[in-house]
């Protein structure tokens, strides 16, 4: 499924009971070109259209007054997701036991990390670790200069 062209947009000011974006595009599935309404919005809060009697999902990858649609399998995205929590699951397990290893010390940890390639905002946002601490480290291992975040 490919977005051809935007043939309507219109963003809802007041009253006409919508609140999101909604008008008709040209797309090409499958080597066939339809022209299909968009703004319809399933249960679950995702837009979608209807073309050759099939449901295709979609996001806005642009901004509200520049849209750029792209079409989306929610069944992989739901896959990805559950694969990244994992991931993300699995690295806080590790971390907490290098926090245990080094006596509940938080800085040697952080130093370690650091030296494999961890950014402050990984250390500070992803990992949890204090951010005075973070920035701490990373000044000592930058030998006190400024450091790229």
């Amino acid at each position: 499924m490919e977005v051809k062209k935007i043939l309507s947009y219109t963003i809802p000011l007041y009253g006409n009971r919508r609140i999101f974006p909604y008008g008709r595009m040209r797309v090409e599935h499958e080597g066939k070109e339809y022209v299909v309404r968009f703004g319809n919005i399933d249960d679950q809060g995702r837009f979608y259209i209807t073309a050759a009697r099939r449901r295709f999902y979609f996001r806005n990858a642009g901004s509200l007054h520049a849209p750029r649609f792209e079409f989306y399998n929610p069944d992989e995205v739901r896959r990805v997701k559950r694969t990244a929590s994992r991931r993300e699951d699995l690295l806080n397990t590790l971390v907490d036991h290098m926090v245990e290893d080094a006596g509940n010390q938080n800085r040697p940890v952080i130093e370690k990390l650091a030296e494999y390639g961890f950014t402050e905002d990984e250390l500070v946002l992803t990992l949890g670790f204090p951010p005075e601490e973070v920035k701490s480290v990373m000044l000592s291992l930058n030998g006190g200069e400024q450091y790229a975040v």
